[in-house]
């Protein structure tokens, strides 16, 4: 977020980055989340694409979008009083981010480290193995 910009406008203006790998990571975080509003709120979310869903009051009250592409979750909001809704969203990411991306990636990835870091760490090791290599006898041949 750009600076001097924070609370819900700035959530508005720029998203919030939720460091996911891919869109069927997306597609999946979103059902989650919107799983989380029918289960934790009085709120009825239902899916509106496959990396979107919208939540309403009642039939009759739309109150926001919540989309999710490119790792970038934003809010569309139809309502003025988005700030229950609002609550609720913050809510399932503190409470189940890191749980669903476990779910999503399974219990060897944690959310800590992102799958570039996990290759990153993986070259490493095996560069350090090349490294590691026991030298051979013929080296000390010239003593």
């Amino acid at each position: 977020m750009k600076r001097g910009t924070t609370g819900i406008k700035g959530i508005l203006d720029y998203g919030i980055d939720l460091k996911l790998e891919s869109e069927e990571e997306e597609i999946y975080y979103t059902s989650r989340m919107c799983e989380y509003f029918n289960e934790k709120s009085e709120f009825k979310a239902y899916l509106s694409g496959d990396r979107s869903f919208e939540v309403e009051l009642d039939r009759m009250t739309p109150i926001m979008e919540v989309t999710i592409m490119s790792s970038m979750l934003t809010i569309l909001p139809y309502s003025a009083d988005i700030f229950e809704a609002f609550a609720v969203m913050l809510a399932c990411i503190a409470d189940k981010h890191q749980e669903i991306i476990a779910e999503f990636r399974g219990e060897e990835e944690s959310i800590i480290q992102s799958l570039s870091e996990v290759n990153k760490i993986k070259n490493e090791e095996k560069t350090e193995q090349i490294e590691e290599e026991p030298s051979s006898d013929d080296d000390f041949e010239w003593i």
